[in-house]
C-alpha cells in the first residue's frame, strides 16, 4: 500500500467519522459539541495513526531497517504525540469551526 493510498484511507475514514457524528449523534455542524467531538476523534484516533505512518515512512525513505524504525518509534512516538496534543487541537478547533463542512475534507 502506497502513501497516497494510506492518505486516501485516512481522509475517507475522517469524512465518515464526520457523517457519524452528524447523523448518529445528532449534532449540528459548527456547534461546540460537534467541534469538540471531531477534535477528540482527530486527536485520539487519527493523531497516533498519523504519527505512526509519518515516522514509518520517514524511516523507510531514509533507508533504515525495520528494527531501526521500531527503535525510533519507541523513542519518538510518545513525546511527539504529547507535543502534538498541545498544538494540534487549537488549529483543529479553528479548522472545524470556521471551514464549512462541505469543503472541510479532514
Amino acid at each position: 500500500m502506497g502513501m497516497s493510498q494510506v492518505f486516501v484511507l485516512l481522509a475517507t475514514s475522517s469524512m465518515k467519522g464526520c457523517r457519524f457524528i452528524r447523523s448518529r449523534l445528532l449534532m449540528r455542524p459548527n456547534s461546540l459539541r460537534f467541534v469538540g467531538a471531531k477534535v477528540a476523534i482527530d486527536g485520539f484516533l487519527f493523531g497516533p495513526l498519523d504519527l505512526l505512518v509519518f515516522f514509518s515512512y520517514m524511516g523507510f525513505a531514509t533507508g533504515k531497517s525495520v528494527p531501526q524504525i521500531r527503535k525510533d518509534l519507541k523513542r519518538d512516538l510518545i513525546p511527539a504525540f504529547v507535543l502534538e496534543g498541545g498544538i494540534r487541537p487549537i488549529v483543529r478547533v479553528a479548522n472545524f469551526r470556521f471551514v464549512p463542512v462541505r469543503t472541510n475534507r479532514f
